[in-house]
């Protein structure tokens, strides 16, 4: 039987094996519509005949059509998180090198953007997918954001940077780790929003990473 909650409220981990599994067809479904139709061309009608299952059962675990874009935004998110923070988790021990940072953040910058790539960017609904997310699922992207950001900072912090006595350097404290962490994410939003392809857009990440950790980092 489906579940007659709201989406906010679904916890797969609660689920028994078969509403999972109908679950996730209906999220598969819901992820293929928005991508091809938009928000506003999408249909619960739609996502349902796509997941092979009834309207009624799409409601019953799904409300609305928002409610089911909120649910396909909260399973991006959480592959965001699986893909990219890994790389953000240096042992409290690890000294790494400037090469060592490069390559944990620009693989966690990677790993988000070629998720939003994938699901969002190669979209011909893209601008109307994005505008929706701001407005349904802001709260939960931004968290997702400040993860990252956090965790480029403490890669920051593990570096062995040299530097000469009396160095000022935006190194020097916490809050400079994360101002450092904030610009290059900043920056690699643009670098990857401007790319036409997800190739090219892996190779201009990798370029921009390298090339603004030098003057920062040096």
């Amino acid at each position: 039987m489906p579940l007659q909650q709201r989406s906010s409220d679904l916890d797969p981990k609660a689920l028994s094996s078969g509403q999972q599994a109908r679950l996730t067809r209906i999220l598969d479904a819901a992820e293929t519509s928005f991508v091809a139709n938009g928000l506003s061309g999408a249909t619960m009608e739609g996502i349902a005949r796509d997941a092979s299952v009834a309207k009624a059962t799409v409601y019953g675990y799904l409300p609305s059509k928002d409610a089911a874009f909120r649910a396909v935004a909260e399973r991006l998110a959480g592959r965001i998180e699986q893909a990219a923070l890994p790389w953000l988790v240096p042992r409290p021990d690890d000294k790494l090198s400037s090469e060592g940072v490069v390559s944990h953040i620009t693989n966690a910058l990677v790993a988000k953007q070629s998720i939003v790539f994938k699901v969002v960017r190669r979209s011909p609904h893209a601008d109307e997918l994005l505008l929706a997310r701001g407005s349904l699922v802001a709260e939960r992207f931004a968290q997702v954001d400040r993860q990252i950001i956090d965790g480029m900072a403490l890669v920051l912090q593990s570096a062995t940077v040299a530097k000469a006595p009396n160095d000022v350097s935006p190194w020097d404290d916490c809050d400079g780790y994360l101002r450092i962490a904030e610009l290059c994410f900043r920056g690699a939003v643009g670098v990857a929003n401007s790319a036409p392809s997800q190739a090219q857009m892996e190779e201009d990440l990798r370029d921009f990473v390298q090339q603004f950790l030098s003057l920062t980092v040096g």
